[in-house]
């Protein structure tokens, strides 16, 4: 008869039974966590309230950064800097204050500013001496936050701006008693130009100003004028990307104009007389020079897009004597729906730039004397005539005679600012990717780079033909970093030889 052999489970074969028993039921119960939790998610946004945030997560968001102390600003006789305080984030009140959006421009009708000025302005100033770390509080006026300090030429002053519920304006602070008093009773019209200048006497700050004779707010028809209509470039594929905010509609171009048109006006910080200059425009960005006399402003040109945003619409770039008279034209640049070329637009600027008119490289005002300077191809004339080699100082072109001269020089454009009011400083035999003046104005410095070198050179105005090479490197690209007026130098690169 045959044995029956009874087969029992190993100890191993009992090990992997009751790990897959624990491991179902911790199936099971992380089934039903999530469960729990997904229903805890669904009760607690149907209450559609704002929750506090795990404790981790608040203590990073409130974290008082704010209290961080950077030392920048820094005054033009480098003694003293200039901090901006803040009070932390912004409340949820203040976020939910009514504003238009305008293209991708968001403005405070209630103060025309724009919003950034209501939403990030500093809670105070406070003078740094450098030498012994003094502080000197500026007395802010009561319900203001502050806004685009400024130093005054003799470091003795600082403008800056003062915004209240319901309208921006000028002040000026005292450097060594922290006192500060209204500038002018004319609000500011904040919303392109959101900065304020001094001209280098000290005597006056430019700002932009809210119109006098402005009419009342443009007001939205009960029932629409006509029918949305879009136009497009015929058979072109859009190069633009998806905003989130464009112009809707006839209305919203007529509001945009509204908000934007301000008056250019220079304020006597010490009579509080006010000047306008000129009849009121959408400007974008006023320049003034030194002396206060002439003004490089920018102004923003219909038509307006339903395509892009304001950044991208056109604008038209003039020289303006003391009345308002345009003395110069230097740039029309049209609207731009294609290509995709957003630009910011807003704020005094303009000191030496690439972004110059067509022909006028690095255009900005002489730190001193009278006039402005700008890079300009040397003409092919001079260029042959001279057999590749600079004229008004400077080296040999490379290319020689018959070659390819890549030369460029520095002129100086004096006022009345005619086509022939022009002096050439200095020529170069290569293309200048950086240039800077030194505030006497005697000296330049240049970048430029030719067979994969980069190098930094200082030119004597008085001795243009000698070139002092600060700094020159493989592979170096040179770079001038701008910080006020006057400008330093720098460039991104390894370590390098100074020749």
């Amino acid at each position: 008869m045959a044995r029956v052999r009874t087969l029992r489970p190993s100890r191993a074969a009992w090990s992997a039974v009751v790990v897959l028993a624990f491991a179902a039921q911790a199936v099971a119960a992380q089934r039903s966590n999530v469960a729990e939790q997904v229903a805890a998610d669904r009760a607690l946004l149907a209450k559609e309230v704002y929750v506090t945030p795990p404790a981790e997560i608040a203590t990073l968001v409130t974290a008082p950064w704010y209290r961080n102390v950077t030392l920048t600003l820094q005054s033009p006789d480098r003694t003293h800097f200039l901090r901006q305080e803040s009070d932390g984030m912004p409340s949820v009140q203040g976020f939910g204050k009514f504003h238009y959006y305008f293209g991708g421009l968001q403005v405070d009708p209630a103060a025309n500013r724009a919003r950034v000025l209501t939403m990030r302005a500093s809670a105070g100033l406070s003078l740094i001496d450098a030498t012994t770390g003094k502080t000197t509080t500026v007395e802010i006026p009561k319900g203001a936050t502050v806004s685009s300090p400024s130093w005054s030429p003799d470091s003795r002053r600082v403008a800056y701006i003062a915004n209240f519920p319901d309208a921006s304006y000028v002040y000026v602070a005292d450097a060594a008693t922290g006192k500060s008093g209204q500038a002018a009773r004319a609000p500011l019209l904040a919303t392109l130009v959101t900065t304020i200048d001094w001209t280098q006497d000290g005597r006056h700050v430019v700002a932009v100003v809210v119109p006098s004779l402005r009419a009342p707010e443009p007001r939205k028809p009960a029932i629409e004028t006509g029918p949305q209509v879009r136009l497009w470039l015929n058979g072109v594929k859009s190069p633009q990307r998806n905003f989130a905010s464009l112009l809707d509609g006839p209305f919203d171009k007529d509001l945009l104009q509204y908000y934007v048109t301000g008056q250019l006006a220079l304020i006597d910080v010490k009579t509080h007389a006010l000047t306008r200059i000129g009849a009121p425009a959408m400007f974008t960005s006023v320049d003034p020079s030194p002396d206060g006399r002439y003004f490089r402003v920018t102004t923003m040109q219909r038509p307006f897009s339903y395509m892009v945003q304001y950044s991208s619409f056109g604008t038209r770039e003039q020289l303006w004597d003391a009345s308002g008279k345009v003395v110069a034209e230097l740039w029309d640049r049209p609207l731009r729906e294609a290509p995709d070329s957003t630009q910011t637009g807003a704020g005094f600027g303009g000191r030496g730039t690439l972004n110059g008119p067509p022909g006028k490289k690095f255009l900005a005002w002489m730190p001193s004397g009278p006039g402005m300077y700008y890079v300009e191809p040397v003409p092919s004339a001079d260029s042959a005539a001279n057999g590749g080699r600079a004229n008004g100082g400077g080296r040999a072109g490379r290319g020689g005679r018959g070659g390819s001269v890549r030369a460029e020089r520095v002129v100086q454009w004096m006022p009345p600012y005619g086509k022939d009011d022009t002096k050439v400083l200095y020529t170069n035999d290569a293309a200048v990717s950086q240039l800077a003046m030194s505030d006497d104005a005697k000296t330049l410095f240049l970048g430029q780079s030719s067979g994969g070198q980069g190098e930094i050179v200082a030119v004597d105005l008085a001795d243009p033909p000698v070139r002092h090479v600060i700094l020159r490197q493989r592979g170096y690209t040179p770079a001038f970093g701008t910080g006020g007026r006057g400008r330093g130098f720098g460039g991104r690169g390894g370590p390098s030889d100074a020749a």
